[in-house]
Parts: C-alpha cells; sequence; structure tokens
C-alpha cells in the first residue's frame, strides 16, 4: 500500500472547471504527516497493531485523564468540494495496556470552516479490545455544498483504565461524474504521425486532445489541437526528428468535461536514421577495418577518424565521404589511440545525426632503440601507457593499474591490489613488446603498500604472444616484497635476442598482500663489465664468513668492500683482486656486517658497486658451565647469542622473552602457538664447543595444557629440519626443574635445541634459568609434587613436599632458614607468614644436584571476605575532593567467592570471585565511595542498599584504574554496602591492594530539615510516561538521576505543581531530588 496524503484532482488540480474531489489516502507508514495537528498521537511499527499491508499505524493512549485524551486533524482543503456525496473510511483496533479495561468514546467530525465549528460525522464507544475493524460513514451531499472547504477530524475521550486507539488506511472520498482518462500511451511512431491511446475511466465516448510541440518550446494551455476525437486517435502533420508531448480530455456531454491529464512524451523519427552497432576489427600499426549496422536502407555513409593522441578532437566534418560499410581505414599512426564516428548519407542532401565515438588503439611497433623508460607520469590514472596491457587471469574485480601519490618521486606508478582474496591473484602487467639484441638490460622499481602485509611477483619473458601460457620463462624467482620504500631491480637480457614481451606476474596461491607498485621502468644497454648478481655469505663464524655471487659477465677478478651494518660505503676496496666465493676473516663476534663487490673486467674497466648483502657473525663457542636466566634483555626479545625458529600460518606465534611465571625476575621464556597446532617453535642456544656427553641441560619449565617438550640438537640454526630430538618431556601446569643427561649422546651437532609441541591451539610454553653444566657426581632427589597446607587459623601456610627419591638431598631451604629432611614422603616445610612468598630449594651434599622446587604464595582470605563480615567505615563529609579524603587500607590477596553474581555496569559483567566487603552509614544524601588501585588491578566497584542475603544495587563502576561511586538520593541513617573485586575471574589476587575513600561534600542534615523537605507528594510509581508533583510551596528545582549517578533530567518549575516527562527514559530506577524552600528532598521511583 503505497502511502499518499493527496489533496488532487485526480491527476491535475485546475478548479477553474469544477469537476475536484476531496480524495485523502493515509496509510500511516510514516506516522502522522507533518502538515497534519496532532495531539498524544505517536507513531507504531509493530505489525500486530497494523491492519492491512503496511508498515505502521499511529495510536493514542489513553489513561489517568482526560489530559491524555487525542487528536489528530487534517490540513483545511480550501473549495475543494465538488457538491457529492463524500465517503470517510479507515480501520482502527483496540487494545488495553497490560491488564487494563478498554473505555473510551471516539469522535468523527469535519468542519467547512477551517476548524472554527465542528460537524459530528459519527462517534462510539470502546469498551473492549477490538481487532481490526473498518469504520465506513458517508456525508450526504446536501451537507457538502459545491465549493465547500474541508476539515476531517478524529478525537478520543477517555472513561476509565489505560488502553490504546489505533487507526490505520484512512480514505475520505467524493464521487466524480466525468472522470479522467489513464494510461495514456504512444505507439507506430513515424517521421510524421502517432497513434496516441488511454484508458477510459467512465462512459464517455469523446475525447479532446492537446499535442505540444516541445522542440518549439510550446507549453500546455488546456485548449484542444483536436476535439471529438476517437479512442485511439492518429495524430498527423508533426514534424520528423522531434519532441512532443499530448494531454487527453474526457467529453462527458453536456459540457460534462473531466480534468485534463498528461503528459505522454514522444519523439517523431528522423528522416534519416543513424546507424548503430559501431565495431572495430583487424586492427594493424597503420589500419583498421571499421564498420557499423545501418539505421535503415542507406547504402552510403560519412567517416571522421580522429587521432586522439596527437590531440584531435571530433569536428562533424567527414575524414572520408560515400563510403560503405565496412570500411578500412588507412594511413593511421603506430601505438596511437584513435575515435571514430559515422554519419548516414539517405540522398537527397537528408543525412543523420553523427553517431560515435568508438575507440580503438592501432597496434605498436616493437621498441628497438635503447634506452627505453616510462615513469607513467604523462598517463592520467587508471589508465595505463598505450601499448602496455595486462592479463587478468583470475578474472576478479582487481587489475593492474596507475595510482597517483605512489611513484617513486609521489607521483604517478602502476601497481595491483591484492588483499582480502587469500593470494587467488594471477595477474600480468604486460610491458611493450621490445626487439632485443642480447646487450640490453631491465631496470625497475618496487614497493609495498604495508610492511605487515608483504606481495610477491616474479618477472617472465614470451617469445611469441601475450598469454599466460606464452610466458614460459622466469627472468626472476617468485620475490617477496615488504619494504614502502623503493628498491631497484637489475635483471640483464643478454640472453635473449629477437621480439620478446616482458611482464610482471602476480601468482596465484602467492601472498595476500595489500598493494604492490611499481615504477621507473627502463631498458638500457649492458655495460661494458656487468656488475655481479646474488650476493650471499655462508659458513659464517664468529671470526670469518666465506663471501660469494653470480658472475653476469666473463670477469674474474673482485674487489670487495665489508664494513659494520650502518656505516656509508665509500667506495674504496677493503679486499682487491680476490676470487668469487672469497672468505674475509678478522671479523668481530656478535657483530652484523655488509659487504659490496665489484667485478674487474681487467684494463680498467670496473663495474659498478652492488650491494649490500648482510650478514652477522655468530658468538664465540660456549663451554660448560654456562647459565642463561633470560634477565639480561627486555620483554618479547631474544638474548645474544640464542636465536629461534618460528615457523608458523599464525602471525601471532612467537618464542620471546615474557615476564609471566619467571624462576629469577623479571623474564621467562615464552613459547606460543596462537591459532597454529602444527607450529614450529624452537629456542636455539648458543654454540658449545666441548664435549656433550659430559654434559647436562638443566632448566625450569611449566605448560598448562601439559604439553609435550623436546631437549634436542640442531646442526643449523636457521633450518628446522636440521632439529634432531634427544629427549621429551611431559611438562605440568606447575612450574618444575628438569634435568637431560648428554651421556649417551652420539651426535656432531653444537647448538642445544628446545622445542615446544602444541596439542591444541594458543597453548602457552614456559622456560627459565636453563644450564649447561657437568652432570654431577651425586643422586639428585625426585620430587613428585609440592602443595600449599593452609593455617588460617594462626595466619601461615606450610608447603608439602612428596618426595620419593631422597638420593643425596640432605634438607629444603628458602635462602634464610633451611627444614631437614630425611627420607621420603611428605615434608611438612614452614611455616610462612600469610601473604608472603617464598622459593624453596632441596639442596644436596653436592650443590650441583640442588632441586629448586619453585616459588609458593599463599594468602589467607581477608578478614572481610563476606558480606556479614564487611569492615564498617564512618563516612566523612565536608570534604572538597577525593584527594582530601581520608584513606582505608585493604587488598584482595586470598580473597574467595561471597556466592553474589557481578552486575552489569555499564556494558560488562566482571567476575565477583575474589571480592571484600565494607559498609557505611550515610550521613548525607550524596555519597562518593572512591577505591584508588594499585597498579595492574583491574578493579570493580558496587554499592548495595538492604541487608546481606536481600541486597540491591544502586550504583558501580568499572574504568580499570580508580573506581568510584557517585551515589546520590541515599537516605540519611541507612546502612550501605560497597565492594571491589578484579574485573578478571582468572588474574591472580596477588598484591592487588587499594585504598578506599568513603566521603561526601555536603554536610549532616538535621532530622527537622527532613520534615520539611516531605511537604509534597508525587504519584504514579511505578511510573509509565508523567511523573506529577504537587506542594504546598513553590518547588525550585528537579533533578533526576539514573543507576549510575548521572543526572537525566532537570526542570525549574517555580510552581506548586509539575509533571516530569519520562516517557523516553529507559525502564528501571530513578533517584529524584526535588528542592522547595531551598531544602532538598530525594525519592526514588521506578520507570516502566
Amino acid at each position: 500500500m503505497k502511502k499518499i496524503t493527496l489533496l488532487t484532482l485526480l491527476l491535475f488540480a485546475f478548479l477553474w472547471q469544477g469537476n475536484t474531489q476531496i480524495f485523502i489516502q493515509e496509510d500511516f507508514d510514516s506516522g502522522v504527516p507533518s502538515d497534519w495537528t496532532k495531539v498524544r498521537y505517536s507513531n507504531s511499527t509493530t505489525p500486530a497493531y497494523q491492519c492491512g499491508d503496511g508498515t505502521g499505524s499511529v495510536f493514542n493512549n489513553m489513561y489517568g485523564s482526560s489530559s491524555n485524551d487525542g487528536t489528530l486533524i487534517s490540513p483545511n482543503y480550501v473549495g475543494v468540494s465538488n457538491g457529492t456525496d463524500t465517503t470517510v473510511q479507515f480501520d482502527w483496533l483496540a487494545r488495553p495496556y497490560s491488564v487494563n479495561a478498554v473505555d473510551y468514546i471516539m469522535y468523527i467530525d469535519y468542519s467547512t470552516n477551517d476548524g472554527a465549528d465542528w460537524i459530528s460525522i459519527s462517534s462510539f464507544a470502546v469498551t473492549e479490545t477490538t481487532p481490526c475493524t473498518a469504520f465506513t460513514e458517508v456525508i450526504p451531499a446536501a451537507d457538502l455544498a459545491t465549493g465547500s472547504d474541508f476539515k476531517f477530524r478524529i478525537r478520543g475521550e477517555w472513561q476509565s483504565g489505560d488502553s490504546y486507539f489505533y487507526l490505520d488506511n484512512l480514505n475520505i472520498s467524493q464521487v466524480i461524474s466525468c472522470p479522467s482518462p489513464s494510461d495514456l500511451l504512444g505507439a507506430d511512431i513515424t517521421a510524421t504521425t502517432a497513434a496516441l491511446s488511454w484508458t477510459e475511466n467512465g462512459s464517455a465516448t469523446s475525447w479532446n486532445i492537446e499535442v505540444v510541440d516541445i522542440t518549439a518550446g510550446a507549453t500546455f494551455t488546456g485548449t484542444p489541437t483536436t476535439s471529438n476525437v476517437t479512442n485511439p486517435y492518429t495524430v498527423t502533420g508533426l514534424a520528423s526528428d522531434n519532441d512532443y508531448e499530448y494531454y487527453v480530455q474526457a467529453d462527458c456531454t453536456g459540457g460534462d468535461l473531466s480534468s485534463w491529464v498528461g503528459p505522454f512524451t514522444f519523439s517523431t523519427i528522423p528522416t534519416c536514421l543513424s546507424p548503430t552497432d559501431l565495431e572495430v576489427s583487424n586492427i594493424t600499426t597503420s589500419s583498421a577495418e571499421l564498420s557499423w549496422s545501418a539505421g535503415d536502407a542507406e547504402v552510403l555513409w560519412n567517416i571522421e577518424v580522429v587521432n586522439i593522441t596527437s590531440g584531435g578532437s571530433v569536428s562533424g566534418t567527414p575524414s572520408n565521404m560515400g563510403v560503405t560499410n565496412p570500411f578500412v581505414a588507412t594511413g593511421l599512426l603506430t601505438s596511437s589511440e584513435y575515435e571514430f564516428y559515422v554519419q548516414a548519407d539517405c540522398g537527397n542532401n537528408d543525412t543523420s545525426e553523427w553517431v560515435g565515438p568508438f575507440t580503438f588503439s592501432t597496434l605498436c611497433e616493437p621498441i628497438a632503440s635503447f634506452p627505453w623508460t616510462e615513469d607513467f607520469e604523462a598517463v592520467t590514472t587508471p589508465n595505463l601507457p598505450i601499448c602496455w596491457d595486462i592479463n587478468n587471469n583470475n578474472d576478479d574485480t582487481d587489475f593492474w593499474k596507475t595510482y597517483g601519490t605512489y611513484g617513486t618521486s609521489g607521483g604517478t606508478a602502476v601497481g595491483l591490489y591484492t588483499d582480502y582474496n587469500y593470494g587467488s591473484n594471477d595477474d600480468y602487467l604486460i610491458l611493450p613488446q621490445f626487439t632485443l639484441t642480447g646487450n640490453e638490460r631491465l631496470i625497475f622499481n618496487v614497493r609495498a603498500r604495508s610492511t605487515g602485509e608483504p606481495n610477491d611477483y616474479k618477472v617472465v619473458l614470451s617469445t611469441t604472444g601475450t598469454a599466460p601460457e606464452d610466458f614460459t620463462t622466469d627472468l626472476s624467482d617468485l620475490t617477496q616484497v615488504s619494504s614502502t620504500s623503493y628498491e631497484e631491480k637489475i635483471i640483464n637480457l643478454n640472453a635473449y635476442s629477437g621480439d620478446v614481451y616482458i611482464a610482471i606476474h602476480v601468482p596465484e596461491d602467492g601472498l595476500d598482500g595489500y598493494y604492490i607498485y611499481f615504477d621507473d621502468f627502463s631498458i638500457v644497454e649492458l655495460p661494458s663489465c656487468i656488475e655481479p648478481t646474488n650476493l650471499t655469505a655462508s659458513a659464517i663464524s664468529s671470526d670469518q664468513a666465506n663471501l660469494s655471487w653470480t658472475e653476469e659477465g666473463t670477469a674474474s677478478l673482485y674487489n670487495v668492500e665489508v664494513l659494520i651494518a650502518g656505516e656509508t660505503p665509500t667506495g674504496v676496496a677493503t679486499d682487491t683482486g680476490v676470487s668469487n666465493s672469497f672468505t674475509k676473516t678478522g671479523l668481530s663476534p656478535i657483530t652484523s656486517y655488509e659487504f659490496y663487490v665489484q667485478a674487474d673486467c681487467t684494463g680498467g674497466d670496473l663495474s659498478a658497486w652492488v650491494g649490500p648483502y648482510s650478514f652477522t657473525t655468530s658468538c664465540v663457542p660456549y663451554a660448560a658451565p654456562f647459565m642463561e636466566n633470560f634477565d639480561g634483555v627486555g620483554s618479547s626479545e631474544v638474548p645474544s647469542c640464542w636465536s629461534t625458529i618460528e615457523n608458523s600460518s599464525s602471525s601471532y606465534a612467537s618464542v620471546l622473552t615474557n615476564t609471566s611465571y619467571d624462576i629469577s625476575e623479571p623474564n621467562s621464556m615464552r613459547f606460543y602457538n596462537g591459532s597454529d597446532t602444527d607450529a614450529e617453535l624452537i629456542l636455539i642456544s648458543p654454540n658449545f664447543n666441548d664435549d656433550f656427553t659430559l654434559n647436562r641441560v638443566r632448566f625450569s619449565g611449566r605448560d598448562g595444557a601439559e604439553n609435550d617438550f623436546i631437549v634436542g640438537t640442531i646442526t643449523d640454526p636457521t633450518d628446522a629440519s636440521s632439529f634432531t630430538p634427544f629427549q621429551t618431556i611431559t611438562l605440568t601446569s606447575t612450574q618444575t626443574e628438569y634435568s637431560v643427561n648428554f651421556d649417551t649422546y652420539t651426535g656432531t651437532d653444537s647448538y642445544i635445541a628446545l622445542k615446544m609441541v602444541p596439542s591444541s591451539t594458543y597453548n602457552y610454553t614456559y622456560i627459565d634459568n636453563f644450564y649447561w653444566e657437568a652432570i654431577p657426581n651425586c643422586t639428585q632427589a625426585v620430587v613428585e609434587s609440592s602443595a600449599i597446607f593452609e593455617d588460617c587459623e594462626n595466619t601461615q601456610y606450610y608447603v608439602d613436599v612428596n618426595i620419593t627419591t631422597l638420593g643425596d638431598a640432605t634438607e629444603v631451604s628458602d635462602g634464610t632458614n633451611t627444614f631437614a629432611i630425611s627420607g621420603t614422603g611428605i615434608a611438612h616445610i614452614g611455616p610462612f607468614a600469610s601473604g608472603d612468598s617464598t622459593t624453596l630449594t632441596i639442596t644436596h651434599s653436592d650443590s650441583a644436584c640442588d632441586l629448586n622446587l619453585g616459588t609458593f604464595h599463599f594468602a589467607c582470605p581477608p578478614t572481610n571476605d563476606e558480606c556479614s563480615a564487611a569492615q564498617s567505615i564512618t563516612q566523612e563529609t565536608g570534604i572538597a575532593n577525593a584527594s582530601s579524603a581520608t584513606a582505608t587500607p585493604g587488598t584482595i590477596d586470598g580473597a574467595t567467592d561471597s556466592g553474589l553474581a557481578a552486575e552489569e555496569c555499564g556494558i560488562f559483567t566482571g567476575n565477583a570471585n575474589d571480592d571484600v566487603w565494607y559498609s557505611f552509614v550515610a550521613l548525607t544524601e550524596d555519597v562518593n565511595i572512591t577505591y584508588e588501585l594499585s597498579t595492574g588491578f583491574d578493579g570493580v566497584a558496587e554499592l548495595f542498599s538492604g541487608t546481606c542475603g536481600a541486597l540491591t544495587i544502586i550504583g558501580c563502576s568499572d574504568n580499570s584504574t580508580t573506581e568510584e561511586v557517585n551515589a546520590t538520593g541515599l537516605t540519611v541513617g541507612e546502612t550501605y554496602y560497597t565492594r571491589i573485586f578484579q574485573y578478571s575471574g582468572s588474574v591472580s589476587t596477588i598484591g592487588k591492594t587499594f585504598d578506599l575513600k568513603i566521603w561526601s561534600q555536603d554536610e549532616p542534615l538535621g532530622v527537622s530539615d527532613f520534615e520539611t523537605e516531605a511537604a509534597f507528594t508525587y504519584y504514579p510509581n511505578p511510573v509509565k510516561n508523567t511523573l506529577s508533583l504537587n506542594a504546598q510551596n513553590t518547588i525550585e528545582q528537579v533533578a533526576m538521576y539514573n543507576m549510575l549517578g548521572q543526572e537525566v533530567l532537570r526542570a525549574t518549575p517555580n510552581t506548586v505543581d509539575s509533571d516530569l516527562d519520562m516517557s523516553q527514559l529507559q525502564t528501571g530506577t530513578y533517584f529524584v531530588k526535588v528542592t522547595i524552600a531551598n531544602v532538598t528532598k530525594t525519592i526514588r521511583v521506578m520507570k516502566q
């Protein structure tokens, strides 16, 4: 049902003809129209409260008093009545609010003097729930004379209860004695005639027509150009190739005429029709075959060919006249863009309009003169230069194009977007055809858009065509690009001669990437002494490295410059006349170097310097005893001389230092596999040069998923495939010390490698305090478990150590005190003070066997761990701010779950499994509860009224730093409860402390003040829409607050009664502060 709010004369409202009707049609899908007057009416989009197939209705909620009675009034329609019967129709329904009774009266009225007086159409009482019901009444013609104004009104009168009236699909109309035609059409249009037709909506058999010449500038007059025509009617004598519109009017005899309807627009056809379907084929470097489809029966045409590359433009003057179809245009310039236009010649000087352009480009001649360059600055983005091409072989919406601002100098570059396709690219950027002689090289620059989203590409060559299968030669390996700065690439083409095509290929199944850009292509002649390529370094030790490269010409001697990384190259060789695969000695350990190389082609003919290639010398080999606690570097790093292998599909997988589960502070080493269960994560030790069979590895480790952890060796610290397992250990969720003896080792590797074996996604493994040491000459104790034994009656705890093998163990030490052990079983170690941490070690007759048991911490629950034991705090009054208030220190260390679940605070809900409680007696209505939290304490504070076991939350704070609840409207003398807990239920409570301050800026009020404040009444409560206040004295100010203490409404009535509109507020509890005679009283109301 299409929405219409309309006063019209069917299609046109020519009031001077006297054929008007009142026609109001409103479905209320978009609410009450803006030009209507509404009182207490609102829009509803609830399907259950609509009639018919619309999407909306309007309603009035009547309850409480006549102040909620609704009225809906249409605009005043001046002089619209045609003196016939007026039909009023609408749909309505009634429903109660909740279980309240339906009881109201509806009145339907109209006015002929713009609402000065209202005339009743009908009224009806509604006393029960009523589904969609149709209302229809007729205003007799005698009551609404011709030319009368018309205004419509519907209003309700509340009787009792609380209920709704819904209105939908209002229609008010009068009969038309001579209806206008509709559905105007035009057909069989020629150069001079057109068949006009329409639909008759009454009984007319004769019609008037007005045809208007739009091309000549004529306009509609309402005067027929032809009268008493039939339907259909063929108009003749029209001008060819001309625009017309026509209007029609029904003649119902006796002078009774309908309104004019129209226009219907049409155009006569030319006497000489234009050609269509322009095409170009058989394009060469200097010609092209042009063709088209004839517009009619013509056999000759005129052609205009325009050279766009040379700056030409269409003139309308033929370059060739009287040609046939097809026509071969010759004498064209190579590598040029053209347009062609065509015009039919129908004879007798009758020609059609020019049609076109059709754009084409002549083929390019192979480029055989060098140097050749392309910097893309002459093209208009996103176009490619002429003679360049693309092959979007995966047929997606991403293809090679030019981009501004991404060129080498901030200008234009050619690029490809590759994101969000999982590497499914397969796109070729094809350079112009070249004729090579074997003495050329290709140079270009390349960069990525984002270092975090690298791209890959290769350079390929074809000696046949430009189809993907033609590019069978790889000029470069698949190359990954992650730098956002341009890098110059050089590819020697001395192996190729003749006509070739070169392309940049971004392959399928490659990197997802983001954007990759290329710029400054050139093909130049090879220098007489060609630079080496593919620089590399191998056999790197602490003081030397083997440097090598690929010779591209005939040189056999080279100059090399070796620099510490970051130094500026001088172009002066540090080593001259060396051969390929040159061993550079005298290097320093653990140092990053760069080297450059220059070919010496003899006779003073030297190549350009190329490089740098970077490498780092290794550490000087270590021997036992060696210890690494991972504390000498920052978090998320790797110590010097250590290395890692992180082969994973997850970008989050890593092997790095971390501050969790460390034995020695601040770091441990963390293995994390992210979402990749097949991740290869290996931590590799420095190089050891002693006898492995005399030594052992000792370390502390833990894994919450109790995964396997492999201790092994590795040949090449950069190659995971050279890892050799030696012994597998199953780690537990408790930090435990492990040792692996290498007395049975038979390999030749010199690196220890520790490998994580994840069993599922998102696994963490931690190790710390790695030792490479001689196998001790003693027997180490074996401990099955170590557990906390609580003794909170004495505010202390013990550690029960279950020893299954005593070995040469003598005692347990906490670093200060020792505890004797004499056999296997449970050793009761302690006591230790509640809240303290202690690190225990089993000592042996030989310290090489000493066993670290780990660090233990236990805290007894605080005395205020439960609501019933809440610590009482005295509220401070007259305090300017939180920094001036007195602090009560507290902690949640050892706190347990009090059984009361956390409430939603803002949009988040924490986990209250470590809460502590406080109580206070309110001395003022407004109180601030401030918790100043220690570093790392992400807390949530809550405020309650009521009693333990029957609490009601009235405020909260979740800001993760300082938590402050600003409570308003408290009852003076009432006891309130507050608690603090960590947002996360899985984070340690150790060290989580705070300062609590309960304060207000106000001073306490006396009892007599409150008796004075109570001199007003309010209703209803709960409130649905309006809260009414009545007082004996002037109400000076009203302020309303939500449960979070946020002000949501403020008013200054300055009267003895006031109505507060709460209809837009959310359901819930609100506090209303009412000020009368400078005394403020706070009430609590519920919004439904």
